[in-house]
């Protein structure tokens, strides 16, 4: 029961300011096979940011739900809305094919129209994004049940538990917007 507890706990932790995090240069591609420059889809817009792998059968359904719901909250946000992005963390399993399949079981909506993009890449390129962000290089199954906030341009950044309720993402989003 405490291991639960646990689990529970930093399912939802309080959010914690990410010191000398900064998005890397680097270009990726989505889920439609497009190639997009991280520094440019960030440059005028809040980042919502989470990791999965189109295999994972633990945090990451129902993280990817959370960020559904997250979505649907921000829908009636005036423009720039914040642009929800989900890197890989399986860079030979999550081809643009691959994401698009996920993306089908669970639903989603995914374009910058739409506000999300399922971003994957080359192991080199992906490793970059994983070190900023403090991911697992090796074992996509150990990578932490969390999503970052972070202010248009990728400066400053919130660390925060993954299945914060939506209207609290929202809230912390407001804060940060320019």
């Amino acid at each position: 029961m405490i291991g639960r507890r646990v689990l529970l706990g930093l399912l939802v932790a309080a959010p914690a300011w990410a010191q000398g995090v900064r998005l890397p240069p680097v270009v990726l591609v989505d889920q439609s096979g497009v190639r997009r420059d991280l520094g440019a889809v960030a440059a005028q817009r809040p980042l919502v940011l989470s990791f999965f792998f189109t295999g994972c059968t633990t945090i990451c359904p129902p993280q990817t739900a959370a960020m559904q719901a997250l979505q649907e909250e921000l829908a009636g946000w005036p423009e720039p809305r914040p642009l929800l992005l989900s890197v890989s963390l399986d860079p030979f399993g999550d081809t643009p094919e691959a994401m698009r399949a996920y993306a089908g079981r669970f639903g989603l909506e995914l374009g910058l129209d739409k506000g999300w993009l399922l971003l994957g890449g080359d192991p080199r390129t992906l490793l970059r994004v994983w070190r900023a962000f403090e991911q697992p290089e090796s074992q996509p199954e150990d990578h932490a049940a969390q999503i970052w906030l972070g202010a248009p341009g990728g400066r400053d950044w919130r660390r925060v538990g993954a299945l914060t309720p939506p209207d609290r993402l929202a809230a912390m989003l407001r804060q940060m917007a320019p």
